[in-house]
């Protein structure tokens, strides 16, 4: 698999793996969500938890000054 990942990169005018991978992941999760309204659910719940949560573990630390 992971030589066919290297073909595709280079037949796709030399993008980056990670790009490819970002790319088909991102087609992935938009047809399952699509197609799976239950899923879709709990992804929005679970994606909206995390949302509220973002910041709530920051510390600030001083710098001596």
């Amino acid at each position: 698999m992971e030589e066919e990942l290297q073909d595709f990169c280079e037949a796709h005018r030399g993008a980056p793996a990670n790009r490819i991978i970002q790319d088909a992941l991102r087609a992935f999760i938009d047809e399952r969500l699509r197609a799976e309204p239950e899923l879709r659910k709990r992804f929005e719940e679970a994606r909206s938890k995390r949302l509220a949560r973002a910041g709530e573990n920051v510390t600030v630390l001083k710098t001596g000054k």
